[in-house]
């Protein structure tokens, strides 16, 4: 994978009516372009920088593009692959937000198609022109240009992702830039700014034009941890927000090979005397120590599986390394805790409708009463394991479940 054009610097000449911000107000998007045509891009860049800046000239907007040269199918393209891609360009160039874009379909999972796939999580989207192209006649039947719609309709579809990438609900005015396009037609309306979700938007871009914590001179100075943690408090409402965008506890819904694997174990574990046996002698502080373990052991394993940390291997601290790797963790995190609940009480609904206490101490062996609830624990913490193990076969889909909020 290589550049073939390098960053190139935003236009200056839309901000000379209006005193320039300060630095610290600079917001940068960089526009990754995947197989695509530059000039319609850059056309859509000047009517979405043109627009962000009168909505919001308190900022600095600048919009560098970037082309890569990438082998990508021709039909239809995995979002998260193009997620990789702008991630990596984020991290790497210091962005605050990345755009890739691109002119192939992307795959889509809920829906008949996606024009657009953000991720809070990681600062990025990804856009496909593929279906944004216009009829070259208006409803009145006069000529249109077709790239002049194209450009319109990016342009549209840029300032929508800056707000999903900052967490602003969409409205339900289909005007303005906030309302969820149910078509590429839709983009056509979308001219205005909705003064709510515009003072949102404003606090939102506040913290991301403050001062990286890697910028201010004694952070260089702090260890590893402290400088973790400052991040994570620095950011914590946007980490919250990205992983309730995530949504991880549909996790046993959307993953359902991950949540077959374990609940396929939950079966073979309640017919076998000796678990029983094994789980009902065990105290509540062991069983509560192996949930914790089998909870965080999976997490890990589904972390590394599937390489969903951010590593640039330079061994650098970035604010915006520690709040996508603590984001990501945590979606992980609970979307296994989600899983594992769906396993405890399944093993618990079972137990108690088909085992009765005679049948339980006959053939188990066992000369006291069963406390279901631990051995519903002991059953869970296992299950979770097998669970992780199933998420090998989920692939792709895993990291797209992970790291997309909505397919636009």
């Amino acid at each position: 994978m290589t550049d073939v054009t390098t960053t190139r610097s935003p236009d200056q000449s839309a901000s000379t009516k209006q005193p320039r911000p300060e630095p610290e107000r600079l917001i940068e998007i960089g526009l990754v372009l995947v197989d695509q045509p530059e000039r319609t891009v850059r056309d859509a860049r000047e009517r979405a920088l043109t627009s962000l800046r009168s909505s919001f000239p308190e900022f600095e907007w600048r919009m560098p593009v970037m082309e890569r040269l990438v082998t990508a199918p021709r039909d239809r393209v995995e979002p998260t692959l193009l997620l990789d891609e702008g991630m990596h360009e984020r991290d790497s160039r210091r962005w605050d937000f990345a755009v890739v874009v691109t002119q192939v379909d992307l795959m889509s999972y809920y829906r008949p198609f996606a024009i657009a796939v953000p991720s809070r999580a990681i600062g990025v989207a990804v856009l496909s022109t593929a279906r944004l192209h216009g009829p070259l006649v208006d409803e009145e039947g006069a000529p249109r240009s077709g790239r002049a719609t194209l450009a319109a309709r990016i342009a549209a579809l840029l300032i929508h992702l800056v707000g999903d990438l900052n967490g602003v609900p969409h409205c339900g005015h289909e005007g303005h830039f906030t309302s969820a396009p149910k078509t590429p037609s839709c983009l056509d309306a979308m001219t205005q700014t909705c003064p709510a979700r515009k003072e949102h938007l404003t606090r939102e871009l506040q913290d991301v034009a403050d001062l990286r914590l890697e910028e201010v001179p004694d952070s260089a100075r702090s260890g590893a941890v402290a400088f973790y943690a400052r991040a994570i408090r620095i950011n914590f409402d946007d980490i919250v927000s990205a992983v309730t965008r995530a949504r991880p506890w549909e996790f046993p819904v959307r993953l359902g090979r991950v949540t077959a694997a374990a609940t396929s174990s939950l079966f073979v574990l309640l017919l076998t005397a000796e678990v029983w046996e094994l789980g009902t002698r065990e105290s509540p502080v062991l069983v509560a120590a192996m949930s914790s373990a089998a909870l965080l052991a999976s997490t890990v394993f589904v972390l590394t599986q599937h390489r969903l940390l951010l590593l640039l291997g330079r061994g650098s601290r970035t604010e915006q390394i520690v709040t996508t790797n603590t984001a990501i963790t945590l979606v992980v995190l609970v979307g296994m805790l989600a899983t594992y609940l769906v396993v405890w009480l399944s093993a618990l609904v079972i137990a108690t409708l088909l085992f009765d206490a005679e049948l339980e101490q006959r053939w188990a062996a066992l000369d006291h009463s069963v406390p279901i609830v631990l051995f519903a624990s002991f059953v869970a913490s296992i299950g979770i394991l097998v669970g992780a193990l199933g998420s090998t076969f989920e692939g792709r889909y895993l990291r797209h479940v992970t790291f997309a909020d909505e397919e636009v």
